[in-house]
C-alpha cells in the first residue's frame, strides 16, 4: 500500500511554489497518497497528483481560523499515516491534530520569524499576532501540539530559538531545522541558456515589489557598486501592476543602461533568469534564494538566523551585515571565479528530494 500522506495549511495554491506545495508535490513523486487539507484552494494549471479536501465552513478572524466544520470526517475517510501540519498560528493545523487517528505520524511545519521579517523587526510581535492572545490561544496551541508531534519541522534556525520560548523541552527532544526546499524539477543548473561571451555580467534579485518595502533603500549598496563597475548590470525582478513609480524610482537612482527593472516571473523565467546571471543579491528570507542556489548560483545573504545555515563563504557565496559590507562583500564576490557546477552540488542538499527523504528516514518510514 501506498503511504498515506495528510497536508494541511490555511492556503493551499497550486500554482506557487510554496513550501507545502512542494512538500505535496515530492511526495506524490515518491509514490505516496497525499490529500491536501485547506479552506482556501487555488488550483494549477494542470490536475496535480493529489486529492484536495475543502474545509467549506468555519470562522475566520483576520488571517486565523476558528471552529472549522468537517474535519472528523476528512480525516477518517483519508486514515492518514503521516500529518504534515503547516502553518500552525493560523489555527487550521491544529484543529487537524484533534482528528488524527493515534498511530498517525504528527509533523507540525513552523516557519515563526521575529527579527528577520522586515516587516516584525525589532518587534516582539510575532507570526502569532497579539501578544496577549498570542499568550493566552496561540502559545497553548504550539504546545499542545509539540507535545504530540513525532517530529517538529522549523525552517531557520531563528524558528527554532522562537519554539524553544513555548516548549524548549519537547524542541530538544524532537525538533528539525529543515530548512526551505526547492524544486529541481524547475530550478536547476543548464549552463545552454547562459549567453557566451556576455559584454557584461549580471547582479540578480527576485522579490515582489511593492510600496511597503523599501526596495531603494535596500538597493543603494548594489548601486554604488555598479557605479565603480559599468561591466555590471543588475537585474530587479518582481514588480508587482501599478508599480510604474517604483519602477521610475529605481531607473533615476541607477547608473543609466546598468538596471533593469522586471514584472513578476513565473518559475521557468526564473530559472532562466537565474541561470544568466552571475550573482544574487538577496535582502529578506524568501523561497526564491533556495530556488536560486539549487542552480548553482552563487549568493550573497544577510547575515541571521533566519539564513546563516545557507551559505559556507567563499564556497557557495557570502554573508553582509550591514549595507555597507553589502558593498565590500559584492566586491568580493565578483573578484571570485566560481564553478557553477561545484556550487550547485553545494547546494544540492536544498532540493526537495532530500529534504523530504530525509524526513522520511527520521520518521522511520520508506515508501
Amino acid at each position: 500500500m501506498r503511504l498515506r500522506i495528510l497536508i494541511s495549511n490555511i492556503l493551499f495554491d497550486e500554482r506557487k511554489d510554496y513550501q507545502e506545495v512542494i512538500c505535496a508535490r515530492e511526495f506524490a513523486r515518491m509514490g505516496c497518497e497525499v490529500l491536501a487539507v485547506t479552506p482556501l484552494h487555488t488550483p494549477g494549471v494542470e490536475p496535480p497528483p493529489w486529492r484536495v479536501a475543502k474545509v467549506e465552513k468555519y470562522l475566520r478572524v483576520r488571517d486565523t481560523i476558528f471552529f472549522p466544520r468537517g474535519l472528523r470526517k476528512i480525516v477518517e475517510d483519508f486514515k492518514p499515516e503521516v500529518a504534515f501540519l503547516h502553518a500552525p498560528n493560523h489555527g487550521l493545523s491544529c484543529a487537524v491534530m484533534r482528528h488524527l487517528p493515534t498511530g498517525c505520524k504528527v509533523v507540525p511545519v513552523f516557519g515563526d520569524l521575529r527579527e528577520s521579517h522586515h516587516g516584525r523587526r525589532g518587534k516582539w510581535l510575532t507570526v502569532r499576532g497579539n501578544p496577549i492572545f498570542k499568550r493566552l490561544v496561540k502559545d497553548r496551541w504550539y504546545r499542545h501540539l509539540m507535545r504530540r508531534a513525532d517530529l517538529i519541522l522549523a525552517v531557520t534556525n531563528e524558528t527554532v530559538r522562537l519554539l524553544r520560548e513555548v516548549e524548549a523541552e519537547a524542541v530538544d527532544a524532537r525538533g528539525f531545522m529543515c530548512g526551505l526546499a526547492a524544486d529541481p524539477t524547475v530550478f536547476f543548473n543548464d549552463p545552454s541558456v547562459r549567453a557566451p561571451g556576455a559584454r557584461r555580467k549580471t547582479l540578480v534579485t527576485v522579490t515582489r515589489i511593492f510600496p511597503e518595502k523599501p526596495v531603494l533603500e535596500w538597493v543603494q549598496p548594489v548601486l554604488r557598486f555598479l557605479q565603480k563597475h559599468p561591466d555590471w548590470n543588475y537585474v530587479l525582478a518582481g514588480l508587482l501592476p501599478g508599480g510604474a513609480r517604483t519602477q521610475q524610482e529605481l531607473l533615476a537612482a541607477a547608473p543609466p543602461g546598468q538596471l533593469e527593472v522586471r514584472p513578476l516571473l513565473s518559475a521557468q523565467e526564473m530559472n532562466t533568469v537565474f541561470n544568466r546571471a552571475d550573482l544574487a543579491v538577496w535582502y529578506l528570507p524568501a523561497i526564491s534564494i533556495q530556488q536560486s542556489m539549487i542552480t548553482g548560483l552563487p549568493v550573497l545573504l544577510p547575515f541571521n538566523e533566519s539564513l546563516n545555515h545557507l551559505v559556507r563563504e567563499g564556497v557557495n557565496g557570502f554573508y553582509y551585515r550591514s549595507p555597507e559590507q553589502l558593498e565590500v562583500q559584492l566586491e568580493r564576490a565578483a573578484a571570485q571565479s566560481w564553478d557553477r557546477g561545484a556550487v550547485a552540488s553545494e547546494n544540492a542538499g536544498l532540493a526537495s528530494p532530500g529534504v523530504f527523504g530525509g524526513i522520511l528516514e527520521r520518521l522511520k518510514l520508506q515508501v
